[in-house]
């Protein structure tokens, strides 16, 4: 299993097996520094339900002075024994249309208003309450409370043939997999920025795809990503060839089909040594270190021309 995650990670950042698990250590210690604060809170700093209420109205009505609301909220005073029995309820609102002022006399916190309006702004919509629960972050204790007073408003107007956030899905046409870069990957549906960086690496790697069968060697794809592969990817232009009578042991151990396997690439690097230079790939099947399925999958990247004529001394 620790090999596997090595392997990927090498797959995914196109590193070495000393940088991959060095990436490991690195993710390990960073993510016991972000949980090291809130354990600490919670061991340190705990409130009662009382002191919690009192705590929020504080924050709300702070919030309305800094984002500039101006009408007054008046609120009675506390009782001793908990906060305000009676606090204004909020007033209806749509959240495709409704301001930050609004949203946040509705009991939202300001860093979930910026993130509703940011998600409109880059053309999402609401079509129901329950799509409030898609903003990063939104508990389910506040959309509970808020769920009575949302109204979706304006669906109606929504053409038929837009995408469910509201915006034309792009025409998609047949492509080369071996030309194209990460902005054209991230039109199908299923691959996102880091997706579209993870193909683009191995495919590189690799020296381009030979067939589509090779989309299932990548690392991180689910069967949407797949599907829209199978789709829209095509073959157009051939992969790079390794000059294989010609390449140093260090080079072909960065092979996708030979970084886990260095052994097999030693091998190749030995039996040209002490036999001469391969003439097909029948000579690559004699070498007893080399696996029928490694070389199977390194023949179609085989260049046996001599070192001479490739143009390597």
């Amino acid at each position: 299993m620790w090999h596997r995650m090595l392997g990927y990670l090498q797959d995914f950042f196109s590193v070495s097996p000393r940088e991959a698990r060095g990436i490991v250590g690195m993710t390990v210690f960073s993510g016991l520094l972000l949980v090291f604060p809130a354990f600490l809170k919670h061991q340190l700093y705990r409130q009662t339900p009382e002191e919690a209420d009192r705590e929020r109205l504080r924050l709300d009505s702070a919030l309305r002075v800094f984002i500039g609301e101006r009408q007054p909220v008046h609120q009675p005073a506390e009782p001793r024994g908990g906060p305000a029995a009676n606090v204004r309820a909020p007033a209806p609102f749509d959240p495709n249309v409704a301001t930050d002022s609004v949203l946040a006399g509705a009991g939202i916190p300001f860093f979930l208003v910026r993130r509703i309006i940011s998600y409109r702004e880059k053309g999402g919509s609401f079509r129901n309450k329950e799509d409030l629960k898609r903003i990063y972050g939104f508990p389910d204790s506040l959309f509970k409370r808020v769920a009575p007073f949302v109204v979706i408003t304006g669906t109606k107007d929504r053409k038929p043939e837009q995408g469910r956030e509201g915006r034309i899905p792009p025409v998609l046409v047949p492509f080369d997999i071996n030309k194209a870069d990460t902005v054209l990957l991230q039109k199908l549906k299923g691959i996102g920025s880091a997706r579209a960086r993870t193909i683009v690496n191995y495919r590189n790697a690799l020296g381009g795809f030979h067939s589509a069968s090779q989309f299932e060697e990548i690392f991180g794809l689910d069967s949407v990503a797949l599907g829209s592969l199978y789709k829209y990817a095509r073959i157009l232009s051939p992969p790079s060839q390794i000059a294989i009578n010609a390449i140093t042991f260090e080079e072909l151990a960065r092979h996708p089909y030979l970084r886990r396997n260095r052994k097999s690439a030693s091998a190749i690097v030995r039996y040209r040594e002490q036999h001469g230079p391969f003439a097909s790939t029948a000579d690559l099947s004699k070498i007893i270190g080399v696996p029928p399925a490694i070389a199977a999958q390194l023949f179609p990247y085989l260049d046996f021309r001599a070192a001479s004529e490739t143009g390597v001394d």
